[in-house]
């Protein structure tokens, strides 16, 4: 049975950039955290979008933010966790390859992913009265166009035209 494609958002954080309540709780040291530089992120970039092309998937909008990656991508709810395998697998291996040999790993364990569509509801504008008219999908895509500027990190030429090589905007 195949399904009909969804909007998903996907967060994905590098080895040790958070620390959960748990590991807190029972005093666990998460050693060294990951956080990546421009010229990595340019290339993780480069890896992720090969990826999501060779497998067909559609990527409204992508960003990159030293210790996290946000990707939104239109796909089959069974195919979520194999293209996301895909992605941690080859980026991180390819990542040890080029940067860094020393470490187990690029990406943490666990992973964020919520699916869009089902969170399209009115919501109130900061104007009184005026109901906002941004879809979720919409607040989706202009939080992850964003999320550089919200961390207060540069903007990049390079990034920005490896992110265009994958990413497919929608039209107005």
């Amino acid at each position: 049975m195949i399904s009909e494609k969804s909007h998903f958002h996907i967060v994905l954080t590098t080895h040790n950039s958070r620390v959960s309540e748990r590991m807190k709780l029972r005093g666990i040291n998460p050693g060294r955290k990951i956080a990546l530089g421009i010229e990595e992120e340019i290339y993780i970039s480069f890896v992720i979008g090969q990826v999501l092309l060779e497998n067909a998937v559609t990527c409204p909008a992508y960003n990159i933010c030293g210790d996290h990656v946000h990707i939104l991508i239109l796909e089959v709810p069974e195919r979520i966790s194999h293209i996301i395998k895909l992605v941690k697998g080859r980026s991180s291996f390819l990542w040890g390859r080029r940067f860094s040999s020393k470490t187990k790993g690029l990406w943490s364990q666990k992973f964020f992913y919520g699916l869009v569509d089902d969170c399209d509801e009115l919501k109130l504008s900061n104007v009184p009265g005026e109901i906002y008219s941004a879809s979720y999908l919409d607040q989706c895509i202009a939080y992850i166009e964003n999320n550089r500027t919200k961390h207060g990190l540069s903007s990049s030429a390079e990034l920005r035209q490896v992110i265009n090589s994958f990413v497919q905007k929608y039209e107005e």
